[in-house]
């Protein structure tokens, strides 16, 4: 029941969108109960973001039911921030990652 948007200021071709999907569906395991099977992705690239004024940055979302432990969160802050700067070389300095935690989560027609 997780959702994690990613939005890059670069381009995402093919090969970094798979390596993006195979790489954060297995880091989606570092929040308890997650599972890749259930994670949805959305990536957006050429976003108009700018952090500080420049570009080359990224700002990622990531929502789910139920409540994100502290210590999840980081681990899991701590390996996106990694991915993204090794697969968009986007410098962990130029990213926000924001964690909502949705009380309601609807799938297959009804709410958790």
């Amino acid at each position: 029941m997780p959702h994690i948007q990613v939005n890059a200021t670069c381009p995402i071709d093919r090969e970094q969108e798979q390596q993006l999907i195979a790489q954060i569906g297995d880091a989606i395991s570092l929040l308890p109960g997650m599972k890749a099977e259930y994670l949805m992705i959305r990536l957006e690239d050429d976003c108009r973001l700018f952090f500080g004024g420049t570009g080359s940055c990224a700002f990622v979302e990531i929502d789910r039911f139920g409540r994100i432990p502290e210590e999840a969160s980081q681990a899991l802050t701590e390996r996106l921030s990694d991915i993204l700067e090794r697969v968009l070389d986007i410098s962990r300095d130029r990213m926000y990652l924001k964690y909502t935690e949705n009380p309601y989560w609807g799938c297959h027609g009804r709410n958790f």
